[in-house]
């Protein structure tokens, strides 16, 4: 196959997109696929979507994990080219899409020639965008407990760097992040007698100002939590009504588990006296947490050494990523690296509605992938 094949296939997925949990059709394409590309391969399907595939050649001294994601946004693309999606409300604007074009290159460059005495697993994860995949590939994936990696390794294509540049950072690569929902239960009145219910908008509005101050948003400093309200509901469109009945959506985001536990804590307990005070009941939904990744250093030093060969300009990092990445789960595993490869510096930003993944990244991302599996079986 050649790298119009790939470029072929990655539009393919990139015109059929599917959102977290419901990526039948892109499962089912990668198993086809795959069926050409790198038949010898053994396969494992992990709670339906997931797909991971391994080979070993010889005695093997050293097991190279390779994973990338499945999944798109609730995001309705505008692009116009032709491969645009078709599926209304949903679009790969996180560049998935380009991702897994990448393993599967990277399966072909294996299938043409497979390193000695090694074992190389290609993971196709579902679900990272509502940070479950990660964690359901681990728990139910009876190869993996069987066959415990050395390494994993994933990239993310990153726009706002030069085009097939390489960003690497030691140690944090992302913060973990996760959201919550508290809802607060109070009383309904006739909107003539609000004295007569408990109104929770009052203790939503009081409760935004102390949570930022709380926060601290210097992205230098280790202690760093970031908040962002996301979302406050209150009441109904009813005008003869007081509100007994409030939401307050807010994810926080922070360098360590630690500290981001930490927070947590003080949170519920916050949010708890100020409601017992208001007379009012309080619960919470925690949901689509991330585990910071945390970047091995000999992992890391492999991504490096591997750019330097191919002469591929090399950027370091100083502070991570802000956003959140399941993958974190990984690299708690087993020694692990996440790199960024530059999508341009003038390329939309991820998530954005006209974003889409640049072609070149194929070849330069397997490529890489492939030099970092013979620089950790050399070392």
């Amino acid at each position: 196959m050649n790298t119009d094949d790939f470029i072929e296939m990655r539009r393919y997925l990139h015109q059929h997109p599917e959102v977290s949990e419901n990526e039948v059709s892109t499962s089912n394409y990668i198993r086809e696929r795959m069926k050409e590309i790198w038949p010898d391969a053994e396969l494992e399907v992990v709670q339906e979507n997931g797909l991971i595939y391994s080979q070993e050649n010889g005695e093997a001294k050293c097991h190279v994990a390779f994973r990338c994601e499945l999944d798109a946004l609730p995001i309705q693309e505008v692009n116009d080219f032709e491969y645009r999606s078709v599926n209304d409300g949903v679009g790969h604007k996180c560049g998935h899409d380009g991702h897994m074009a990448i393993v599967l290159r990277l399966a072909d460059r294996l299938k043409q020639q497979f390193p000695e005495n090694c074992r190389v697993t290609l993971i196709f994860q579902p679900a990272e965008e509502n940070g479950v995949g990660a964690k359901a590939m681990l728990e139910h994936s009876k190869f993996l407990k069987a066959n415990q990696p050395d390494y994993y390794f994933a990239l993310h294509n990153v726009p706002g760097f030069p085009e097939s540049s390489v960003v690497v950072k030691y140690d944090e690569f992302t913060p973990a992040v996760i959201s919550v929902k508290t809802y607060l239960h109070g009383k309904t009145s006739h909107a003539a007698e609000p004295e007569n219910g408990i109104n929770p908008a009052y203790t939503i509005a009081e409760l935004l100002p102390e949570v930022r101050d709380q926060a601290n948003f210097d992205r230098t400093s280790e202690d760093m939590v970031v908040v962002a309200a996301v979302e406050v509901q209150v009441g109904k469109h009813s005008y003869g009504t007081s509100a007994g009945e409030g939401m307050l959506g807010l994810t926080f985001r922070a360098w360590s588990q630690e500290r981001l536990e930490y927070f947590k804590g003080w949170f519920e307990a916050h949010v708890e006296a100020k409601c017992e005070k208001a007379g009012i009941n309080c619960e919470f939904e925690w949901f689509d947490e991330f585990q910071s990744i945390v970047n091995d250093l000999s992992a890391t030093d492999a991504v490096r050494s591997a750019a330097e060969k191919l002469n591929y300009d090399l950027i370091a990092k100083n502070e991570p990523f802000s956003w959140g990445e399941d993958y974190g789960l990984f690299t708690q595993s087993a020694k692990g690296v996440m790199f960024g490869l530059g999508a341009g510096v003038d390329t939309p930003a991820l998530h954005n509605p006209d974003y889409d993944f640049p072609d070149n990244l194929i070849e330069t991302g397997s490529e890489l992938f492939y030099t970092i599996l013979t620089e950790i079986i050399h070392d």
